[in-house]
Formats: structure tokens, sequence, C-alpha cells
């Protein structure tokens, strides 16, 4: 029997397959590391997007994290009783609420960071930084290829 979580099992996987396993898996490790901190996966994505640029209203956070309105909402109910981010009426429109991070969720970036470099360490170790670079550089243009696709309609598919 085939076991795709091991590697040597995983030789004749497509492309698609073996993004899909290092997706899961490398995941699956992070979200470890963060657990034992007291973090999860969707508080990882929502403060990192925030980490960049708080004051953001909810449905921003979660189209940029790429996850849909309700996980978002639980992070950030999760990260709001946590006292990492409040949330308070934009004062250019009051029925529009923002998000913000507290100093205390500034203070996160640094015991995540560290959680998520330990798994990133150990994933990528005896991979030549070359190599590393590399891998990144495809992935990055196969992000804007993908971003090229969404963005098109339905009929330009088909016209294709």
């Amino acid at each position: 029997m085939v076991d795709p979580m091991c590697p040597s099992d995983a030789e004749g996987l497509r492309f698609d397959q073996v993004a899909t396993l290092f997706h899961r898996r490398l995941s699956r490790a992070i979200g470890v590391g963060l657990r034992r901190r007291g973090y999860s996966l969707p508080a990882l994505s929502v403060l990192g997007i925030l980490w960049k640029g708080d004051g953001l209203p909810q449905n921003e956070i979660a189209r940029r994290a790429g996850i849909t309105t309700p996980s978002c909402s639980a992070a950030l109910a999760a990260l709001q009783r946590a006292g990492l981010v409040h949330r308070r009426r934009c004062e250019h429109d009051r029925r529009r609420s923002e998000v913000w991070l507290t100093e205390r969720g500034r203070a996160a970036r640094v015991p995540i960071d560290a959680a998520v470099g330990q798994v990133l360490e150990g994933a990528l170790a005896g991979t030549p930084p070359d190599d590393v670079a590399r891998a990144r550089a495809v992935m990055m243009t196969m992000l804007g290829n993908l971003d090229r696709i969404e963005r098109r309609t339905p009929d330009r598919i088909a016209a294709e």
C-alpha cells in the first residue's frame, strides 16, 4: 500500500499532489509549534496581515489571508479574548469596524516567528540555500500565474 506521507512513496505523485502534501505537512508542523505557544494557524494568518498594517475591516483581513469570513471571525474572536487585537469603529464610517493590534499583539510576533522558524529550519535541513531561493522564486511565479487565472472571467477562459 502506498503511503503518500512517506517521501519515498510520494515519488510518482503529480506536482499538484506534492504541493498539497507539502502544504498539509508544513501546516500541521507549524500548527503544532503554534499550539505549544497558545496560538493557531488561522491566528497566524490574521496576525500576519495585521503586522503588515492594522486598522483593517474583517472582510479585508479574510480576503488578504485567503480564509473564509467565518474562519476570520473565529480567529479574531480568539485573538480578542487573548488580548492581541481590539476592534473599534471607523472614524469616517461608524457602520464599519476596524481591527487593531494591541501591544501584546505586536509583541506576539517574536514567539510566533520563533515557532515558525524552528519548523522551517527543520523542514529545510540539508537543502542548499540556492535551491530554497529557486523553489521560492518558482512558487512566487506560479502564484502570480494563478492570480491572473483567478481574475479572468469565465467567458475569457472559455474563448482561449
